[in-house]
């Protein structure tokens, strides 16, 4: 039977060791690097000073919010706007559906975002959480207009 030494002890218990550590912040990267879609769902349209909304002045609010943005606006019909972001080689798309007491954000398509059984780059989050206050916003300086 072969003899270890103490040295031989250390070597390999720091070997474990860093392995598990490997293995844990290896994991880890890759299951932050992905969360559950956020959908904005029947957002309420609040002018502060209590003034009605058209839906056209709201439709002109979330436009100008998603192109302050970068992202490319097309209304598709009264109360849907198609936005699509595209941040180098990362593309997201979304339905804006509104009407003058609510508006929802929802996803529609994407590429390279990593979209898998609802689950998407946390990026994609931050950017469809940068429209909804970007869109609150414009409805708030709206109605003071």
């Amino acid at each position: 039977m072969k003899k270890m030494n103490i040295s031989s002890y250390k070597e390999n218990f720091y070997v474990i060791v860093v392995s598990l550590l490997s293995v844990i912040v290896l994991t880890g990267f890759l299951w932050f690097r992905t969360t559950p879609i956020y959908n904005i769902n029947n957002e309420p349209i609040i002018a502060p000073n209590g003034k009605h909304l058209t839906l056209k002045e709201i439709e002109k609010a979330i436009m100008t919010a998603g192109l302050t943005l970068g992202w490319e606006m097309k209304p598709i019909q009264p109360g849907l706007i198609e936005a699509t972001l595209r941040k180098r080689s990362h593309v997201a798309i979304v339905n804006i559906t509104f009407d003058t007491r609510f508006y929802n954000i929802n996803y529609k398509d994407s590429v390279n975002l990593k979209y898998h059984a609802g689950k998407i780059h946390v990026k994609y989050n931050e950017w469809v959480e940068n429209l909804n206050k970007a869109i609150k916003a414009q409805i708030t300086a709206l109605s003071y207009n």
